[in-house]
């Protein structure tokens, strides 16, 4: 489904890898505010972000390895948005590939009308659904 405009102050994409993410954070005008490479561990997530809470909204790409984040936005009251993976490369458009270039597509989509959502599977259908 795609959602209406998600309203927020500040906008998180999330380019998740195995062992690192790269994050970017943009105000609702479209300026970058804060990006950075860390590792892939809620806390440090966290304390990135600390400085936009409590009004931003987080969104990922559905790769292989969200649930850390999922959970983590969960138990923190965090406004989490999982992406469609297959949906947001096809609308990005981009010729080359980046971490960077990923995040900020996927906080672009979520400041926009055209973020469509995945179902962020709850941890007792994870075994089922993997």
């Amino acid at each position: 489904m795609v959602t209406g405009k998600i309203e927020a102050a500040y906008y998180c994409g999330v380019d998740m890898h195995s062992r690192s993410s790269y994050i970017c954070i943009l105000n609702q005008r479209g300026e970058i505010e804060y990006k950075r490479n860390i590792s892939n561990n809620f806390q440090t997530f966290k304390q990135n972000i600390a400085r936009f809470l409590p009004d931003i909204a987080i969104g990922c790409e559905s790769t292989y390895n969200y649930y850390c984040l999922v959970d983590g936005c969960a138990q923190s009251g965090l406004r989490f948005h999982l992406g469609q993976a297959l949906y947001m490369k096809a609308i990005s458009g981009h010729k080359r590939k980046s971490d960077p270039l990923d995040a900020e597509t996927i906080k672009n989509l979520l400041r926009t009308c055209y973020f469509r959502e995945a179902y962020p599977y709850p941890q007792e259908m994870r075994g089922t659904h993997d």
